[in-house]
């Protein structure tokens, strides 16, 4: 079983990651968060997913603050932690890179082309991406 934790405040890209996720033949246990501080929070006191899918705008805390509360974090630093974007901004994608996220990804404005990119990010963080199971 992969736990895979969307954080995520958009109703439809919510939708649309549940639809991959169930499609993408792996076993996945998804955690949803609409909220960065909520983010923060749970991940603060829950176990370790395998991937973190993080929207870089989000209410009450930023992408940028829960990226930087992830990679600051002893167990959540490993995780790996990709950026699920609207934004082409240079600064935030600087901002993104330079806080240690593991891909910025910019969201297609197609659904066919979102579910691409969604399930091929999946099954490359999950499936083929090795990373290291102790303590780093």
């Amino acid at each position: 079983m992969v736990l895979i934790c969307l954080i995520e405040n958009s109703p439809d890209d919510v939708e649309v990651a549940q639809y991959v996720f169930d499609d993408c033949g792996l076993e996945i246990d998804l955690e949803i968060y609409r909220d960065g501080r909520i983010a923060i929070f749970e991940l603060g006191r829950s176990v370790s997913p395998d991937l973190i899918l993080l929207d870089w705008h989000l209410g009450r805390a930023s992408g940028l603050e829960v990226l930087q509360f992830i990679k600051n974090h002893p167990e959540l630093k490993k995780v790996p932690t990709v950026i699920f974007s609207t934004s082409k901004n240079e600064t935030d994608i600087l901002n993104a890179y330079q806080n240690y996220c593991n891909s910025f990804l910019i969201k297609p404005l197609g659904l066919d082309e979102t579910i691409k990119a969604l399930k091929d990010t999946v099954l490359f963080f999950v499936k083929h991406l090795c990373c290291p199971q102790s303590k780093v």
